[in-house]
């Protein structure tokens, strides 16, 4: 992301950050993986995870290597967005157009914001999750890094 706007000296507004909850995540990056190359190991995927999460907070935190590209920073937590987008889009400045409406009822065959939504309403946490997945999440995810964006570990 920065690397990109120094290389073509862009300087943008807003570095906006998004995450997701580790638990929900898992059951993201699986299907993703699975859809496209079909190789998925937990252990890379959270030491990913960790690193990205942990390098974004310095950028929250205005390390001097992002000021040249980014003027300010901020993170949204997805399902936060999901459950109330127009007040988590003005926590970073972005108002919704007029008129704008998330649907009370979600159809299944809405795309793909609308089903991941309906999921969250519906499930919540462990998302689907045995007990041996939520072990190993909550053993894989580095809490120091989850709990700078209000996470925390969870067990059933």
């Amino acid at each position: 992301m920065a690397r990109a706007g120094r290389r073509y000296g862009v300087v943008a507004d807003a570095a906006i950050v998004m995450i997701k909850d580790p638990y929900s995540w898992y059951d993201s990056i699986q299907r993703w993986r699975a859809r496209t190359t079909g190789n998925f190991n937990p252990y890379v995927e959270f030491t990913r995870f960790n690193l990205l999460y942990y390098a974004h907070i310095q950028l929250l935190e205005g390390a001097d290597i992002y000021k040249p590209t980014f003027q300010e920073a901020h993170f949204i937590r997805y399902e936060d967005l999901l459950m109330q987008p127009d007040e988590e889009m003005e926590k970073v400045g972005v108002k919704l157009e007029k008129g704008w409406v998330m649907p009370e009822r979600l159809d299944q065959s809405g795309n793909s914001w609308d089903r991941e939504r309906e999921k969250m309403y519906r499930k919540g946490f462990p998302y689907g999750l045995s007990k041996d997945v939520i072990k190993l999440v909550t053993e894989l995810t580095d809490w120091n890094v989850a709990r700078y964006y209000g996470y925390d570990y969870r067990s059933l």
